[in-house]
């Protein structure tokens, strides 16, 4: 059974986005330091990969405002940011400010 393009990606965009969640968490849990930072450097580069390809995905269908988004939010975070801080940074900063803010109607 083959499979379109679009699945293959999305098959790669999800095993990428588990890949980061799985090794981020198991970052955080480690005692070692050097073992801590080996799991967070997968983490991320697995985060920066699978954001990346999101973004070309949604540039390519033509959703460019997606696309900028997600491209906006494919970098590594700083050493002293968890992911967590890394993403509510991103969405503070997009350029439609965060949904969830009484301050920004739009």
């Amino acid at each position: 059974m083959s499979s379109s393009p679009n699945q293959t990606l999305d098959r790669i965009a999800a095993g990428g986005l588990l890949v980061g969640a799985v090794f981020g968490l198991a970052g955080t849990l480690v005692a070692s330091p050097a073992l801590q930072a080996s799991l967070w450097a997968i983490a991320s580069v697995a985060l920066v990969v699978v954001t990346s390809l999101l973004a070309l995905e949604y540039f390519r269908a033509g959703v460019d405002i997606v696309a900028g988004a997600i491209a906006d939010c494919a970098k590594p975070p700083a050493p002293a940011e968890s992911a967590v801080d890394s993403v509510a940074v991103c969405i503070a900063n997009s350029p439609q400010g965060p949904r969830w803010s009484s301050a920004n109607p739009g």
